[in-house]
């Protein structure tokens, strides 16, 4: 999050930076503003002494930002010819170790 502003009573303007940066190779860069619903001037009252959002705020802000915004990085991510900025999964190679007791709480991948 880069500001907050409170543009009514029940509103507030949020402006966001989602930056993925490819090391000396280049970056993508997505500024976006979000408006929220709630109350704004305690919002923005509290962002502006302490940078920082309430958790019940910040972690449905900053999902939604990510859905929004990851699918374009990778589509910019492609037409420069870089690669996605999505962590690849990952694979161990070597000798298969004894099964482990199946853990009911995970869910298991084949």
């Amino acid at each position: 999050m880069t500001s907050i502003n409170a543009i009514s009573d029940k509103e507030a303007q949020i402006d966001f930076r989602f930056t993925v940066s490819y090391v000396s190779v280049g970056v993508i860069k997505i500024e976006g503003r979000v408006i929220w619903e709630g109350e704004s001037k305690a919002l923005a009252s509290g962002w502006s002494q302490t940078s920082a959002l309430p958790n019940e705020i910040f972690n449905p802000l900053l999902t939604a930002i990510f859905a929004n915004c990851m699918p374009a990085a990778v589509v910019c991510a492609r037409d420069l010819g870089l690669p996605p900025p999505i962590p690849p999964p990952q694979i161990q190679q070597g000798a298969q170790s004894k099964p482990k007791a199946k853990d009911t709480r995970s869910m298991e991948v084949a």
